[in-house]
């Protein structure tokens, strides 16, 4: 992503992370990027934390984004086993992936074809266990989006793009 758009999302999420606070939400986050994903916060209650975290947060690089979907399927399969009624995930993304789950793929359709797959299986995991989702698009409006819409159907979510994401599809 471009330095402005890291700042608008970054400034975005900042803004999410005051909502939260208000209304006494509990907020995990997830990083991934290069070759893994990360929990970097496992549900807090503390946004002062989440935004030291994400204001050092780094970014570029290869996009593992199945591996991202599926960390914050196992922090959602934990909070729902312990009672939370809620949840939302929030995937601020240029919704471009790179890195397979199942490792590298012998041509570029293959890996395309395999990323798309993953996507949708744990997409599916996580509209099953009733995983309200938003994709926050940070693409320039000029580079299209339909990476991103595609991963909000796998979702069965909300899409949104920059910098409207703080004030849409996070009511409630």
């Amino acid at each position: 992503m471009a330095v402005n758009r890291i700042r608008q999302a970054k400034g975005a999420l900042a803004a999410l992370l005051r909502r939260s606070y208000v209304r006494r939400d509990r907020v995990a986050l997830v990083s991934f990027r290069e070759n893994r994903a990360e929990v970097l916060l496992q549900p807090s209650r503390s946004p002062a934390l989440a935004k030291s975290l994400l204001d050092a947060l780094p970014v570029g690089g290869a996009t593992p984004l199945a591996a991202g979907l599926a960390r914050a399927h196992e922090i959602a399969a934990r909070a729902r086993a312990s009672g939370s009624e809620r949840i939302a995930l929030l995937v601020f993304t240029d919704g471009r992936a790179y890195v397979a789950l199942a490792g590298a793929a012998a041509n570029v359709g293959d890996a395309r074809a395999r990323l798309r797959e993953e996507i949708e299986l744990v997409g599916d995991c996580l509209r099953r266990l009733g995983v309200e989702s938003v994709v926050v698009d940070t693409r320039a409006r000029h580079a299209g989006d339909e990476e991103g819409r595609r991963l909000a159907r796998a979702l069965g979510g909300d899409y949104t793009r920059l910098p409207f994401a703080a004030t849409r599809g996070t009511g409630g």
